[in-house]
């Protein structure tokens, strides 16, 4: 037996994980594009 609450605060916390990396990404994308001179 899991208490839903804790599931949901597990899966929300995999969701931002998940955003985070995405961000770092897409700041890491955007910083070669300007080391690039785009």
């Amino acid at each position: 037996y899991s208490d839903p609450t804790d599931n949901f605060a597990d899966r929300i916390d995999q969701l931002l994980e998940a955003l985070d990396k995405i961000y770092v990404d897409q700041q890491a994308d955007l910083l070669r594009l300007k080391k690039a001179g785009v």
